[in-house]
């Protein structure tokens, strides 16, 4: 009797269990992390990436840097960030740092920065 109870609850209790195992998915993510390559003129982070999770985006200048970052997110994904504009951008001072993330909302449009030619930016992607 043991037996074919134990048996049986195998049997109604496995499907509950595998579905309470979720596979990880394999989503594009890494570190993108460098400098700004010329004064004024916006370059890319990352394309538009409808399979983003999330991003995190700071201004690497230090406190007594005075040097401003500006990040724009651009849904037209327009080629090279030729869209982008300071006055449409999310501005960083330094220290400063931002996501792309809005409530339970993640923004998957071309993310594009400008600042001051070699100021450093860290850009981490999931």
């Amino acid at each position: 009797m043991r037996i074919l109870l134990g048996l049986l609850c195998l049997f109604v209790c496995a499907p509950a269990l595998a579905a309470a195992y979720v596979s990880p998915l394999a989503l594009p993510s890494g570190n993108l992390s460098t400098t700004i390559a010329s004064t004024g003129t916006f370059q890319t982070i990352q394309v538009k990436n409808g399979a983003r999770s999330g991003c995190a985006i700071q201004n690497q200048g230090t406190n007594t840097s005075t040097d401003t970052m500006w990040v724009y997110f651009d849904a037209t994904n327009s080629a090279n960030c030729s869209a982008a504009t300071k006055a449409g951008s999310f501005t960083l001072i330094p220290g400063q740092s931002m996501n792309c993330n809005v409530g339970t909302i993640v923004l998957n449009d071309e993310v594009c920065i400008t600042g001051t030619s070699g100021d450093a930016f860290a850009a981490n992607f999931q």
